[in-house]
């Protein structure tokens, strides 16, 4: 049973989702380990159930890539598309484990960009935008 899930919130007249749901395909096509321990699904804005899920977590702009661990239901995310190694090390991070090729590098392990927040945070900087 997968770990982690992502949901990679889209909308049809987004010109940057397509890249987000791109490069969540591709990852996982690189790193085949992932599949074990994630599931991703694509979650349209443009549906009425996308759209309430995506107000229920506070977005209000796509792409916008959420994370939830299943287990501890803690819950990230970021705005926007990632590169590789670091939507890798979210990944990682969302699972509690480490990348082999991040465990030397306790640097970046330890960054979060300013784009990465938290779902607390999401949720208090964009709730007043659905209201």
């Amino acid at each position: 049973m997968a770990t982690l899930l992502i949901e990679v919130f889209t909308s049809p007249t987004c010109p940057h989702c397509p890249a987000a749901v791109k490069a969540t395909k591709e990852l996982f096509e690189k790193y085949n380990e992932l599949k074990s321990d994630v599931t991703w699904k694509e979650v349209s804005t443009g549906t009425p159930s996308g759209s309430s899920k995506a107000r229920s977590y506070g977005i209000s702009s796509v792409p916008t890539i959420i994370m939830t661990n299943l287990k501890t239901n803690e819950r990230f995310g970021i705005v926007g598309v990632p590169g590789d190694k670091k939507y890798l090390n979210m990944i990682y991070k969302g699972i509690g484990k480490s990348s082999e090729k991040e465990k030397n590098s306790q640097e970046n392990n330890n960054k979060m960009s300013e784009n990465t927040y938290n779902s607390k945070n999401l949720i208090d900087k964009f709730a007043n935008l659905f209201k």
